[in-house]
């Protein structure tokens, strides 16, 4: 059953000395499955670029996040406890491959309310790029 919902995402990205933070709320679903939780909502960009639609799949048995982003550059972003995953990332350059090493995976679920969060670390042909929080926070209406 899908369910609207008001979503708060935090990300924070982390190299050396320097830190970025990006947060957005928005309106978007909340859909519970058998085995996932599945959030989709869209994220705005500067004009004149489209919104980006984007999902944000969390798997029940608490070992797995998927983050896709579709629109022009799209890409697919597996995390999982303790496991290095190699992922495609879009850019107005073309694809790339980044590998995506999963740290940690914390939900706290309920019906009304909860939040995920979990933390990854991003390589470029095998150097690191960033270590990288993302913290979902969700209130259904």
């Amino acid at each position: 059953m899908t369910k609207k919902a008001l979503i708060k995402v935090t990300g924070i990205q982390r190299l050396g000395k320097e830190k970025d933070k990006i947060e957005l709320t928005t309106v978007g679903t909340m859909e519970d499955t058998d085995e996932s939780v599945i959030f989709r909502y869209k994220e705005e960009q500067e004009p004149p670029e489209a919104p980006v639609e984007a999902s944000l799949v969390v798997y029940k048995n608490g070992k797995r996040v998927d983050v896709v982003r579709s629109g022009p550059f799209g890409s697919l972003l597996i995390i999982e406890n303790a496991k290095r995953n190699v992922c495609s990332y879009g850019s107005p350059y073309g694809d790339m491959l980044m590998g995506i090493y999963g740290r940690s995976i914390e939900s706290k679920m309920e019906e009304k309310r909860g939040s995920v969060s979990f933390l990854y670390d991003l390589d470029i042909n095998g150097a690191l790029a960033s270590h990288n929080e993302v913290k979902l926070e969700y209130k259904i209406h």
